[in-house]
């Protein structure tokens, strides 16, 4: 009877041996939701305002002078409305404001007088306040007055603070239209202690002394139009370091006083990066200044508020032992690595989401993706080998959570609070939105690229729009193959649909015609669940294990999965209405015939067929007006258009290819072409029928590539023998693409001899990829009875390991590629250890440490690894006795006794670590203690 449930359970093989995580989670640039706001916000409704009033003007005052006594901060606000109504109907003015935001009083004026106010009514779940009026709002300019007290949280930083309102946290402050559609011009004044620095968005414009010079009234300058959740504000006792931008746009670095020296890298780059982006961009910056605040206690790395960019200081600021070791070269690069990414993606925010802005929070990709994407291609200039490995990493990192249960799409509707919340995701958004920003800078060109960012920037400066009004700056048409196909239309089907799609070059159990050179390509959408062995109780057969020195020539899985659908078999293909497609290469005289095999309607179709509908979804999305029931019916449809009547969906997929030549070497012609909802048959006329094949050459566009086994043979036997003809990041995809396909598959011991390359292989990037590939499988097994067979093949590749990170010793940026992902050299350093090289000496690390009571000079990873593993395993007293005694010193030491401390199996030592890494109130500590691997 257990067998049959297990056989009803299909239990997989990860079910088995989960893997590890191959990666530190990026910082989440701009959201860290906690699980009580989480639980908080659950089913809280996302109201959309009536667009029948747009706030136009916020004059606002604010007195700051009862934070710290009372924890509250008190205001007046005018707000000009325009009303676009003449009803006999509406009787209501209905805008956001927390239940913390108590209003006091509340007038409206029309033309000069009083309308008056029959009821205030609050919904205070839905966070909105309706004033129901006895006339109907006219057509005109209206004005709304009222006198508020806002509640502030609790902290324990002696009422310093800075805001965060992104994305639905204005409310919370203050009375105003909270959605990213509403622009308005604010004017803002101050009255706060005279000892207490006060910043905002805009330059202060004069001061007024009060009440004995204790307080002052600081007016600042009129902001251009911004959103409610680009305002900002710090208040706190700060200190500055000044610069200034090329275009004499004062720069301004704002720290505690003792943090201020730990500034200097960061006030140094910012303004490099600044010119830049004006540079890049040409839009001027229209602000008369810009601050950096380095925040205590601020939720994410960084928050892109017009003119006031607030960081979490401790990513900021470059660690004290950084600035102050020499010995500390790769540390250091890395370091100041991440602090120039997180300036970056703040200042390009200034232009991408302050200047332009999105007009729902569904398209967040426009303002994340183009930032995550600039990043990338900014840092390239100074940092190629990190940036460029780095996108690889995150690419990678992407796939593989787009292809399993964690798909989603880039844009799409949300209903509630928590939905807005939870799509800060930096896989889902970043990654995801910056991969595509990338294939449209591929699609049509850099240069073409660049000057559609300049118009969309120029054109719709100080406006909220959706991408509709990307697609009239950017080009047209795409550059890609023989084939012109409008931008828009291509890559609308990346951004709404899930996951990411796949190519098959045949498949896998039906080879390619190698007689006469037929190739079937096959899109899909890809799911790592189809390639995962199905486990069937206590049935599972023996593994063929033969140990040789060079690899582990057979290890035999169970039984295949799940059988491909027969929908996409060749007996099951119609092909009496294939068309064949003579496609001529521009620079070659030879040519291939592309056979279509109609398996649905086209997307060109799909387009035609639904102008109408496609014509409403583009005013739901672009414009202004409240989605109801109704009309959110029509964007689904829309979105429906994307797939088939089986469910399927359908991509553009820019599909590339090159043919080995007889001295197995990829130097024929690229052959580029489109792929849609339809299996393709191409015969190349070439007398190379039996060449390998290589599609997305160089991994130019995001997705997979599964080749029949054949091809998979002849590409692994081509990385053995001549991989340097093969381009490197078509090697990578290789390695990563035979892991996804071959790994779980009935011939894992191919996947193992693609692996064996890798002792051939000098690029320290790719190897780095194939560690990762390594200690997974290695992982999986880890117990097992093969784990012995797997040592002896992992130990001739992890020496190669080893041997080149000792080279990169003394090559800082090469050496930094091992810290984009801090995973790895613990997984390096346990195999090393698992495989018994001599180079693994933990012992005498431990030693070292017991008796200096500290790291010594060199390589920290590899004695963190070691001294956690001593104090997990062995736990000695003396060793206790260190590590408690580090915790009291609150020292540069104390964040690296703070990581060892999560090793021991000390109840009180554990108990003390606890409410310490509690007590820092600092998301990053979190977010690094949880991750510590023993």
């Amino acid at each position: 009877e257990n067998d049959e449930e297990t056989v009803a359970k299909n239990i997989t093989l990860l079910s088995v041996y989960p893997p590890l995580s191959n990666s530190i989670t990026p910082w989440a640039l701009h959201f860290s939701l906690s699980s009580a706001t989480a639980q908080k916000h659950r089913k809280v409704p996302l109201i959309r305002l009536p667009r029948t009033l747009r706030p136009e003007h916020y004059d606002l005052q604010l007195d700051f002078t009862k934070v710290i006594s009372k924890e509250q901060i008190s205001g007046n606000i005018s707000i000009l409305l325009k009303s676009y109504v003449n009803s006999t109907t509406l009787h209501e003015v209905v805008f956001h404001a927390a239940a913390n935001v108590h209003i006091d009083g509340v007038r409206l004026h029309h033309q000069g007088k009083v309308v008056r106010i029959e009821r205030l009514k609050r919904e205070h779940r839905a966070k909105v306040i309706r004033l129901q009026l006895e006339q109907p709002l006219k057509n005109g300019w209206y004005t709304l007055e009222m006198q508020f007290v806002t509640k502030i949280c609790k902290d324990n930083n002696g009422g310093v603070f800075t805001t965060k309102f992104q994305p639905l946290l204005a409310r919370t402050f203050f009375p105003c239209w909270d959605e990213p559609s509403w622009k308005a011009i604010y004017n803002i004044t101050i009255l706060h202690s005279t000892s207490i620095t006060v910043l905002t968005n805009a330059a202060p414009l004069h001061f007024i002394q009060k009440q004995r010079h204790s307080f002052v009234r600081t007016t600042f300058r009129e902001t251009p139009p911004i959103p409610a959740f680009l305002l900002a504000f710090a208040f706190g006792p700060y200190s500055n370091l000044e610069r200034t931008t090329g275009s004499d746009v004062p720069l301004t670095i704002w720290t505690f006083p003792e943090d201020l020296v730990y500034a200097k890298f960061a006030a140094n780059f910012s303004p490099y990066m600044f010119n830049q982006l004006a540079k890049e961009f040409v839009v001027p910056y229209p602000l008369s200044k810009i601050d950096f605040v380095a925040a205590h206690s601020f939720p994410v790395s960084g928050m892109e508020n017009w003119g006031l960019i607030v960081f979490q200081k401790e990513l900021f600021l470059l660690d004290s032992l950084l600035e102050s070791s020499a010995n500390m070269t790769v540390d250091l690069l890395a370091e100041q690595y991440d602090i120039e990414k997180i300036i970056t993606h703040e200042l390009v925010h200034q232009w991408f989401g302050n200047l332009v802005t999105i007009n729902d929070w569904s398209e967040l990709w426009l303002s994340e993706g183009f930032a995550s994407y600039y990043v990338n291609d900014l840092l390239k200039k100074q940092r190629p080998i990190l940036a460029t490995n780095e996108y690889f990493l995150r690419l990678s990192q992407l796939l593989s959570r787009q292809t399993s249960s964690e798909k989603m799409a880039l844009v799409k509707r949300f209903r509630t609070e928590e939905e807005v919340e939870n799509s800060f995701n930096p896989y889902h958004l970043y990654t995801k939105g910056a991969v595509i920003v990338k294939m449209m800078c591929d699609l049509v060109g850099k240069d073409n690229f660049r000057e559609g960012v300049r118009r969309f920037l120029k054109t719709n400066a100080y406006k909220s729009i959706g991408r509709s009004a990307l697609w009239k700056a950017m080009p047209a048409y795409t550059d890609h193959g023989l084939q012109n196909k409008k931008l828009e239309n291509v890559i609308e089907p990346w951004l709404l649909n899930d996951g990411m799609p796949e190519v098959l070059v045949s498949e896998p159990d039906l080879s390619r015609n190698y007689d006469y050179g037929s190739i079937r390509l096959i899109p899909r959408p890809s799911d790592q669940n189809r390639y995962v062995i199905y486990l069937r109780g206590a049935s599972t057969r023996h593994y063929n294990v033969k140990n040789s020195k060079e690899s582990i020539k057979k290890v035999r899985m169970k039984e295949w999965m799940d059988k491909f659908p027969t929908g996409s078999r060749i007996k099951n293909h119609n092909t009496g209405r294939s068309k064949k497609i003579k496609v001529r290469n521009a620079n070659e005289k030879s040519y291939f015939y592309v056979e279509s095999v109609n398996k649905q309607r086209s997307i060109e179709n799909i387009w035609t067929n639904s102008k109408k509908q496609a014509a409403k979804i583009k005013q739901i999305v672009d414009g202004d007006q409240f989605i109801g029931r109704k009309k959110e019916r029509h964007y689904r449809k829309i979105k429906e258009n994307w797939r088939s009547a089986r469910g399927k969906q359908f991509w553009s997929i820019p599909f590339s290819y090159q043919l080995s030549s007889k001295t197995n070497v990829f130097a024929d012609t690229i052959r580029e072409f489109w792929l849609h909802n339809k299996t393709v048959v191409l015969t190349d006329k070439k007398d190379q029928t039996s060449a390998a094949l290589l599609a997305n050459v160089n991994w130019k566009y995001p997705y997979r590539v599964n080749y029949d086994i054949e091809n998979w043979k002849m590409l692994a036997k081509l990385l053995h023998e001549n991989h340097l003809s093969i381009p490197l990041y078509s090697r990578i995809q290789l390695i990563l693409d035979s892991e996804f396909y071959l790994k779980q598959s009935s011939v894992p011991e191919l996947y193992l001899y693609i692996l064996s390359y890798l002792t051939k292989e000098n690029d320290v990037g790719l190897l780095l990829f194939g560690l990762d590939a390594l200690y997974r499988f290695f992982d999986m097994f880890r117990g097992s009875s093969i784990n012995s067979l797997l040592l002896l093949f992992l130990r001739e590749v992890t020496q190669w390991l080893d041997k080149v990170m000792d080279d990169t010793k003394t090559k800082p940026e090469l050496a930094a590629l091992w810290l984009l992902d801090a995973n790895r050299l613990i997984q390096f350093y346990k195999l090393r250890c698992a495989v018994n090289l001599s180079t693994c000496d933990p012992e005498d690390k431990v030693e070292q440490w017991l008796k200096s009571g500290g790291l010594a000079k060199g390589d920290h990873y590899s004695q963190m690894t070691a001294i956690c593993h001593h104090l997990f395993t062995q736990g000695t007293k003396d060793g206790h006795d260190l590590v408690e005694n580090g915790l009291k010193q609150f020292s540069g030491r104390w964040t690296t006794t703070l990581q060892l401390a999560t090793c021991v199996r000390n109840e009180h030592i554990l108990k003390k670590v606890a409410s310490q890494i509690i007590a820092t109130r600092n998301a990053a500590v979190y977010t690094a203690m949880l991750q510590v691997t023993l």
